[in-house]
């Protein structure tokens, strides 16, 4: 997975829940260490080149029990808007 990261050269990458951001910290140290509610919606500088966002997975069960679709969305929005104006320190 290394590997294609590297390859592709993503600017960011969005964890999509807890279990994909801690596989992601086994190919570069992760940034933070929390809860997924306290992660949801951030955006933290990865590496040098890239920054890495957390929402919560968007399955059924999720949905059911720890996040409406409104917050999921909010996330996503507020991610958005976190890595535009992060953007500008990566070039």
């Amino acid at each position: 997975m290394k590997a294609q990261i590297d390859i592709i050269g993503p600017e960011i990458i969005i964890a999509l829940g807890n279990t994909a951001y801690q596989t992601l910290g086994k190919i570069y140290p992760l940034p933070f260490q929390g809860s997924l509610k306290e992660m949801a919606g951030r955006v933290f500088r990865w590496t040098d080149k890239v920054l890495l966002g957390v929402a919560y997975h968007p399955s059924p069960r999720v949905l059911g029990t720890h996040r409406t679709l409104e917050q999921m969305i909010n996330d996503l929005k507020s991610t958005l808007e976190q890595y535009l104006l992060m953007r500008k320190g990566l070039h």
